[in-house]
């Protein structure tokens, strides 16, 4: 649809009213975007079925472990990631895994 039409009768908008709309829509666009990726990104958290119930130290070896022996991404991966990585994939939070790491 040719917008001057719109713009072009005074008696129907104003000089801007179309610009302003656009903007709005798009302000709502992006506010329903946002809304459905955090819809997924909870569905996708609430199907996490494993559960970590072992320890927390236990965990925490195991990472340093795995980043030890450079299992992802070619050992090129800090291991605050994996570890965060792991926090998600269990549904567990290590706290400060390098202090748990060090007293052992």
């Amino acid at each position: 649809l040719d917008t001057f039409y719109f713009e072009a009768d005074h008696r129907f908008s104003t000089s801007h009213d179309y610009k302003v709309a656009k903007i709005i829509a798009n302000d709502l666009i992006q506010v329903y975007l946002e809304d459905r990726l955090n819809n997924i990104n909870v569905k996708r958290g609430s199907d996490n079925s494993l559960k970590w119930t072992a320890s927390k130290t236990a965990l925490t070896e195991l990472i340093y472990a795995l980043y030890s022996h450079g299992v992802f991404n070619n050992g090129n991966t800090d291991i605050k990631l994996i570890a965060k990585a792991f926090e998600d994939a269990f549904n567990i939070e290590l706290g400060d895994f390098y202090h748990t790491f060090a007293v052992l």
